[in-house]
């Protein structure tokens, strides 16, 4: 099973190397794997930006909640889900996160590392403006692109209300601060738990990418060490 991630200059939209990146993954809640680049040579540079992770799923089947984390230069932090199923006799299954046309990589403001339910997320204290950056790209040249449209949601704690923003729309909440390169701010003030939100884009430029941020009273700082 491969996993993907591409860091951009927040401000350019182009790809660049950050200081430092890892990459944690869980299994039904069980024990964190951690692995950083040029200490774990599972955790590879394809190219500048780049970096790839093959896991070895063999028999173990279950949930997996994965963190991509770059530091200094580059900060960001990605957190994703992914099933693996148990094969089944003349079943054959897909492990691979789903891509629809494009790559798409995401960013936040800075935070906290925060637990909840037994899993590492971003974290922030509520009132904080929460910036979330997302940078669309041609999955095969890594250019910069532009989708047709664009659509930022997202639900907090056990809320059914989805609250969802459009490229262009009225409130005109999501900005476009570069080729590829989009912006909405959030006041998280009074909207404590765990926030699932979605970045997806429309025809030319597909893409999908789910995430969850952890928003509390007061966040403490964590460490896995």
């Amino acid at each position: 099973m491969t996993f993907e991630a591409a860091f951009y200059d927040e401000f350019t939209g182009n790809l660049i190397d950050p200081t430092s990146v890892e990459f944690k993954y869980q299994i039904d809640g069980g024990s964190i794997v951690h692995f950083v680049y040029t200490v774990d040579a599972v955790l590879t540079r394809m190219s500048i930006g780049q970096y790839q992770v093959v896991v070895d799923s063999t028999g173990h089947p279950g949930l997996y909640n994965y963190i991509w984390a770059s530091h200094g230069q580059g900060q960001g932090v990605a957190t994703k889900a992914v099933l693996v199923h148990a094969p089944k006799p003349g079943t054959s299954y897909s492990n691979e996160p789903q891509n629809l046309g494009a790559l798409v990589a995401t960013s936040l403001s800075p935070h906290f590392d925060g637990m909840y339910e037994g899993v590492t997320y971003p974290t922030f204290r509520s009132g904080e403006i929460i910036t979330f950056t997302v940078h669309f790209s041609d999955k095969y040249t890594g250019a910069p692109l532009d989708p047709a449209s664009i659509q930022f949601a997202y639900q907090v704690g056990s809320s059914t209300t989805v609250t969802r923003y459009q490229y262009q729309d009225s409130t005109n909440k999501v900005q476009r601060i570069a080729t590829g390169a989009y912006i909405i701010m959030i006041d998280s003030t009074d909207l404590l738990g765990l926030w699932n939100y979605t970045w997806s884009s429309a025809t030319s430029g597909q893409a999908t990418l789910n995430q969850s941020i952890l928003v509390k009273a007061d966040a403490i700082e964590t460490s896995d060490s």
